[in-house]
């Protein structure tokens, strides 16, 4: 009967963890999700500042047009900090996206975590009993993280 409680407890054991693995992909998708949204409205503020940049240079040409050096300085200035400030925030949206993890590579990430652990933790060949110490699950790890 001893084998079977083992085979039980170890059954359990995996559910357990295949369960933490599960919660912590999710808390990662839901953080790279929140990413890409501030990404998102950081390119929408580029846009924003495009628009009217393109709006600027066009009063900048009619200003021009009219000869009117302090006028259409002002619309250069104004026309230069519009492109400068759309420039700055759509690198800043590039970089954002850029450092997002594609969820493949999360999940890999996880799988090859999950495996170590188990390599280490399971298929330890020392000889412990690892029935009495507290295993650090990525389960453990997850509520860890959470407090």
């Amino acid at each position: 009967m001893r084998a079977v409680e083992k085979a039980r407890a170890l059954g359990e054991a995996l559910l357990g963890v295949m369960r933490a693995e599960v919660e912590a992909l999710r808390e990662e998708y839901r953080r790279a999700a929140a990413r890409f949204t501030g990404a998102m409205v950081i390119f929408g503020f580029a846009a924003g500042f495009a628009f009217w940049a393109v709006g600027a240079l066009a009063l900048l040409a009619f200003e021009l047009l009219a000869r009117e050096l302090p006028r259409w300085g002002a619309a250069a200035t104004l026309c230069g900090v519009f492109a400068l400030l759309a420039a700055a925030l759509g690198f800043w949206g590039v970089r954002r996206v850029r450092s997002i993890e594609p969820p493949l590579a999360t999940a890999s990430r996880h799988l090859d975590e999950h495996l170590r652990w188990w390599q280490e933790r399971v298929f330890d060949r020392s000889g412990a009993d690892l029935t009495d110490e507290e295993p650090a699950t990525p389960a453990a790890r997850l509520e860890g993280e959470r407090r």
